[in-house]
């Protein structure tokens, strides 16, 4: 059974407030970023969006760590179309890869 706050079972494809967003006035354009979230060694998780910026936040649990990260996009991209400046449009590629390892140096953790 899954923990309840783990990555593979958290919400994706939320969008970010596009009113917050957008300029006040004018056309409302959607874009989509992926945000990683790790686990924290002592607690909690720490969660950034690698093509936006290299700030990273932490919440206590999955959730609140993607809610914190929401957030902060939302004031991030605003300020950034309030300013007339461009959005962040930097492709992230994320690879999944199987790495062979000695249980030795995998134990040594």
């Amino acid at each position: 059974m899954k923990k309840p706050n783990s990555p593979s079972t958290a919400r994706r494809g939320r969008k970010l407030d596009a009113e917050k967003v957008a300029p006040k006035k004018g056309k409302v354009r959607f874009h989509q970023y992926t945000i990683l979230i790790d686990p924290a060694k002592d607690y909690g998780y720490w969660v950034y969006c690698p093509a936006v910026t290299e700030k990273r936040l932490r919440g206590a649990t999955v959730a609140e760590a993607e809610k914190k990260m929401i957030a902060y996009l939302t004031k991030y991209l605003g300020k950034l179309a309030a300013e007339g400046k461009p959005l962040p449009n930097k492709k992230v590629r994320i690879v999944r890869m199987k790495i062979e390892a000695p249980l030795s140096q995998l134990n040594s953790n």
